[in-house]
Parts: structure tokens; C-alpha cells; sequence
């Protein structure tokens, strides 16, 4: 349970994977698992991810909702919220990105899968956006989780070296991680 939720503020978190889906290891799978409030935006094909299909199924899950919803995303589903948010769904409050896929990248390069998340978006977004980012991780340059930043309009905090904060990570329930999620809800709130 959220500190949100323990002190009555009605809040719905939804949760975006990366490709592949987040295994029973991964931090967002304990936090929904610890959290009435967190819950996963399932999509058909974790996999083969499609744009399109997971932005559609995103912006859906947020414009049902009667709270009012922050994203946590991690990797190439922080890109897909992004590009959700593009669209101004309403009940938005914040997008909570956690170590986002450079998909432009050279590691981006073999992945065909992840090629219609491409460009990434470099718009200012119209809500508040904290991006998670470690200092070594794979799949984001240190530059490039600025530059994401400063388009997006938001903050960023870096971690330390944590590579790129999944399961791999051993982050466990990764309690930092849930602080700055508070944190986050908290400016949210405040806007």
C-alpha cells in the first residue's frame, strides 16, 4: 500500500512493462502485487510490441479510470507512455519513467521489434514526468536521459549503477525506487 493510499488520496498507478512483460522478479510485479492502487496495462503481445497498439491500450486504461492516474513505466514502455500522454488523455497526472529505452540507440539497431517506437518523441509533454535513470545502463546514455529531461519538460534522478533498473538489477521491492514514486505523487498533487 502506498503512503497515498494509506492517507485516503485516491490515486490509480498503472503500470507499463517493457518488451518481454515484467517477471515475477521485477519491481513493478511486487509493487502491483503490494499495492491495491498499482496495476499492469496488459497488452497483447509483450514480445513483438507494436506502437500503436500499446499507446492505444494505455491512453484507454487512463481515459476509463475515475481517479486520477500516474504512469510508472519502465524501458520501452516509457517510450509508449510518452507518446500516450502526446495525446492528452484526461484523469493524467504524471508519467513516473524508469530507466526509458533510447530506442534511437545503437543497441536499437538489431531489435526490428522495437522500430515503431521509433523516434522517440521529444515534445514537451503537458503533465509532470520524473525520469529514473542509472548511470550505467545499456540501453541509456547518461546525455540522453537529459536530453529526454529537458524536452519532456521534467526532472530526472539518477540512482547510481544499477544497469538499466530491471530484474536484472536485483532491485527486489526496490524501496528507493517507491520513495521517489511518493515524492513524485506528492508534486503531482500539488500542480
Amino acid at each position: 500500500m502506498t503512503e497515498h493510499e494509506k492517507r485516503g488520496k485516491v490515486r490509480r498507478y498503472l503500470t507499463i512493462p517493457g518488451g518481454g512483460g515484467s517477471g515475477s522478479g521485477h519491481w513493478q510485479s511486487r509493487w502491483e502485487g503490494n499495492s491495491t492502487g498499482m496495476e499492469r496495462i496488459e497488452q497483447s503481445d509483450w514480445n513483438n510490441p507494436l506502437k500503436e497498439e500499446w499507446v492505444r491500450q494505455i491512453v484507454r486504461q487512463i481515459e476509463c479510470s475515475d481517479r486520477s492516474v500516474i504512469l510508472v513505466a519502465h524501458s520501452v514502455g516509457c517510450i509508449a507512455a510518452v507518446y500516450a500522454a502526446a495525446r492528452n488523455p484526461e484523469n493524467l497526472a504524471g508519467l513516473f519513467l524508469v530507466a526509458p529505452a533510447d530506442v534511437d540507440g545503437v543497441w536499437a539497431d538489431p531489435p526490428a521489434a522495437y522500430s515503431t517506437f521509433r523516434p522517440v518523441p521529444l515534445e514537451k509533454l503537458k503533465f509532470p514526468s520524473l525520469i529514473i535513470a542509472s548511470n550505467n545502463d545499456e540501453y541509456l546514455a547518461t546525455s540522453r536521459a537529459g536530453v529526454f529531461a529537458d524536452a519532456w519538460g521534467g526532472d530526472i534522478e539518477f540512482v547510481g549503477s544499477l544497469g538499466h533498473l530491471g530484474s536484472d538489477s536485483g532491485l527486489g521491492d526496490w524501496q528507493e525506487g517507491r520513495a521517489l514514486l511518493e515524492r513524485f505523487s506528492s508534486f503531482c498533487d500539488e500542480r
